[in-house]
C-alpha cells in the first residue's frame, strides 16, 4: 500500500514546469530535408500545376459567376490548395479532413452570424468565437482543416452581398468550390506514380 501511495504522488501534473516548458518553445534541432534536389524540383513541378488547375477552375467560374453577383472563391481555398496539392499524404490534407473542416466551419460561421443578428458591433467576439466554435467541432468530428478557421471567420464576418448571406453559402461558394479542388486533387495527385490520394480516408488528428 505504501508503495501505491507513492506512486500516486510522483504521477506528473498536467501541466510542465518552466524549465520543460522552455525547452518545448525552443523545439527541436533544425534539419534539412532528406530528398535530393531532383526529387525537390519533381514535387514542387507537381504541387505548382495542381495549385493551378484547381485554383484557375475555381476562380475562372467565380469571375463568370460574379456577373450573376454570385461568388465562388474565397482566401482560405489557397491554403487548402497548399496542404492538398503540396502535401497530399499529410494527415490533415485528406479529403475528409478537407471537405467536412470546410464545411462544418462554414456551417459554424453562418451560424454564429445568426445568432448576433449579423451586428457587427460585436466583430471581436464574433470573429474568434466562430474560429474557435469550428476547431472545437473539427476535433470532435476529426476533421482539422486549418483553413477551416479562415472560413468560419469569412463566414461569420464578411459583409452582405445578395448570396453570401445565411446557409446558401454552404452551397456556393463552399461545397461546390471544395468540391471542384477535391476532384482536380484525387486527379492529379494520383497521375504520377511516386503520388498517391487519399493516404488516409478519415481523421487527421485522432
Amino acid at each position: 500500500e505504501g508503495q501505491v501511495e507513492e506512486e500516486e504522488e510522483e504521477e506528473p501534473l498536467p501541466v510542465v514546469g518552466w524549465r520543460e516548458f522552455l525547452e518545448k518553445v525552443k523545439g527541436p534541432e533544425y534539419t534539412e530535408s532528406g530528398k535530393p534536389v531532383s526529387e525537390r524540383l519533381w514535387d514542387a513541378v507537381l504541387s505548382f500545376g495542381a495549385a493551378f488547375v484547381g485554383l484557375f477552375v475555381v476562380c475562372y467560374l467565380h469571375q463568370k459567376a460574379d456577373a450573376l453577383e454570385d461568388n465562388l472563391f474565397i482566401g482560405s481555398f489557397g491554403a487548402s490548395a497548399v496542404l492538398i496539392y503540396a502535401v497530399p499524404e499529410a494527415p490533415l490534407s485528406q479529403p475528409w479532413n478537407f471537405f467536412v473542416g470546410h464545411l462544418l466551419s462554414a456551417v459554424v460561421g453562418v451560424t454564429i452570424r445568426n445568432i448576433f443578428n449579423n451586428n457587427q458591433d460585436y466583430f471581436y467576439i464574433i470573429a474568434p468565437l466562430s474560429c474557435a466554435v469550428a476547431i472545437f467541432f473539427q476535433h470532435m468530428l476529426l476533421c482539422i482543416h486549418p483553413p477551416g478557421g479562415s472560413t468560419a471567420i469569412v463566414a461569420s464576418t464578411r459583409p452582405i452581398t445578395t448570396r453570401w448571406y445565411g446557409y446558401y453559402f454552404l452551397v456556393t461558394p463552399v461545397a461546390l468550390a471544395l468540391t471542384i479542388l477535391l476532384c482536380v486533387a484525387l486527379l492529379l495527385n494520383n497521375i504520377p506514380r511516386r503520388r498517391r490520394y487519399p493516404h488516409i480516408i478519415k481523421g487527421g488528428v485522432r
